[in-house]
Order: structure tokens, then sequence, then C-alpha cells
């Protein structure tokens, strides 16, 4: 009698490690202090861009908008890295609807035998209800922050690009539009990280990607510490189209990569409510996490040689990130019924 409660308690017993399991995967990460070896990214340096960005509303065409251009401008000159400014032709949404013009700042680090660049993409922009901490300045914070320890750290193979796109709000994406028409640019590329926030904590979660999903789902489970990445929201956000971000044109040109959200505490978004006091420094040090190792392991990678578009399954479920090709789901689904 025993032995077979003990084997009707069994699943039991699993259904509960499995929920405790997948609500410890959902946690952002402890933000690491200023004081932290500089190699490492760490959430309290980051937030010292962030509290500059997000202090008041800063739509494009507007004149906080040129102060944020300022403050990136000047990061990017002292960390020592090469960038420029692209003027793209857009429509000023908030106002009369004439002409104005949206402006990416492009900046980046040569590598040392660049075979593709490994590009890192964040907005700056806001819509004018929001002054935007977490959406999206903390993604504009971790590609500094990520550029600060990248110039820490050994030399990369390949170039890094860090883009500051303008343009985003509301949804027509002029910056990333004006970055990818330019002639023969997008051939140089190999891989494209988006940084969003939906909300003002959670863990940063992969939620989309484009071109060889199994490549790039290996490459970020073998060099993230804490990879937070879930099929069923790759695949949603594929049945759903066009979700309205910076990664939407990118992955419409068939570059491969990747797009990382955090999304808990979504009523602030495009709120007032999105402000320093609401951003998780968590979120913004897993925000940081995955975007540096992506670089570093990437950027080290023969980027000519990507394998062919593909699909996969995985979910979290920490301390791993459990993957197969897409193909085993039917033989797994039937193993699950006879069961």
């Amino acid at each position: 009698r025993g032995g077979w409660l003990l084997l009707s308690a069994a699943p039991w017993v699993l259904a509960v490690v499995f929920v405790v399991a997948g609500a410890w995967s959902t946690m952002p990460l402890a933000p690491v202090a200023a004081a932290a070896d500089p190699t490492v990214f760490s959430a309290d340096r980051a937030m010292v861009h962030v509290r500059q960005i997000a202090r008041e509303p800063h739509p494009m065409g507007s004149s906080e908008i040129e102060r944020v251009r300022d403050h990136l401008v000047a990061e990017v000159e002292a960390l020592g890295l090469r960038f420029e400014l692209q003027p793209v032709p857009a429509r000023d949404f908030y106002g009369d609807g004439g002409p104005i013009e949206a402006v990416n700042v492009i900046a980046w680090t040569p590598g040392t035998d660049n075979t593709k660049a490994v590009v890192l993409v964040g907005h700056y922009d806001t819509v004018p209800t929001t002054p935007g901490a977490n959406d999206n300045s903390t993604a504009v914070a971790a590609l500094l922050e990520t550029a600060r320890a990248v110039q820490a750290g050994p030399p990369l193979r390949n170039d890094t690009v860090f883009l500051f796109t303008d343009g985003e709000e509301p949804s027509d994406r002029f910056g990333a539009r004006g970055f990818a028409a330019v002639p023969g640019l997008l051939d140089t590329l190999g891989v494209v990280v988006n940084l969003e926030a939906l909300g003002s904590e959670g863990a940063s979660t992969l939620i989309e990607t484009s071109g060889a999903e199994s490549w790039l789902i290996g490459g970020y489970a073998s060099t993230a510490a804490v990879p937070t990445a879930y099929s069923f929201l790759t695949e949603t956000s594929r049945l759903v189209g066009e979700v309205g971000t910076d990664f939407d044109v990118f992955s419409a040109a068939g570059l491969p990569g990747a797009h990382f959200v955090y999304l808990r505490g979504s009523p602030i978004y495009h709120t007032m409510d999105d402000d320093l006091g609401s951003v998780g420094r968590g979120s913004l040090q897993h925000h940081g996490d995955n975007a540096l190792a992506i670089v570093r392991y990437f950027g080290n990678q023969d980027l000519t040689a990507v394998p062919a578009p593909d699909r996969s399954v995985f979910f979290t479920l920490r301390p791993f990130l459990v993957r197969y090709p897409a193909a085993w789901a039917p033989l797994l689904a039937l193993v699950s019924l006879l069961l």
C-alpha cells in the first residue's frame, strides 16, 4: 500500500516542482553594483543613463530628444567608439503632420577580423505621454553599458554596432527603416538583437526570432548566464506578424536576430507612470546580461556561415533552457498521450 501511495503522490510532487521552477524562471536577475568588475554589466552603472534620458517625454522632433541625443553622442565619444548621426525623413505625428527628421545615432567598435557585424538596437524616442524610463530608456542604457563592458574586455573578432534609433514611436519605425535602406548595409550584418520593455519588471525574455532559430537559441543558451526563452511566445509573435517594433524591419529583411522584452507591470506602458521610480533594476540587469553575452558569443563566430532558417522548441526551466528540434514535437506529443 505504501508503494501505491508513493506512486500516486509522485505526479503531484513533480507538478509542484515544475510550478516552482516555472515561477522562478520568470524572475529577473539581482542588479550588479557600480563597483563591479568593469568587464561585467552593471545595472547600477546603467541607471545613471536612465536618469539622464528619462527626465521628460522625448518624442521625435522635440527639444527633449535633442537633449537625449546630445547625451548619447557624449557617451559614445567618451567610450572611444566610432559614430555618426543619420538623419532620416519622417512625419511629425505629434504636431502638424509636416516633414521633420528622425536622427539615428550609430556607434560601432571594429573587430579584429570581421566577418559580419553584431548589431544591438534600442530606440531612444518616446510618445508624448511618457518619460519612457522603461520604454525605452532602459534599453538605451543597456546598450551604453554593454558598449562600455565590451570596450573593457578582450577585442572581438566581429564589428559591434550600437544602433540608437529615432522615430520608432508610434510604430512607423522611421529610424530603423532609414538604417536598413542604406544600400548594401544589410549584407554586412550578421545578427541583430533588439531590446524593448512593455512594463516595469520581469525577466528579459526572448519573444521573437528570425532566421536560423536553432543556431540562435543554441548560441544564446550556451553563453547567457540565465537564458529566458519560450517558443510558444516566438510562435505567437510569428502568427501575429509585425508587432510594431524596430525588430520588424530586420526580421522582414531576413536577418538572423532576436527580440528581448520584459513585460510585467504593463499598465504603465505609454503613461506618465513609466518613470524612474518604476524601473525594475533586476530587469535592466537581465537585459544587459543577455545583450553582453550575445555580443561576446556571436562577436567571435564566423557570421558568413549561418545555417538555413529553421524552427525549434524551447523553454526555460531554470537553471536549464530545454530545447529540441520542432520535428520532434509530434513524437513527443504521442509519447505524452500514451503516458
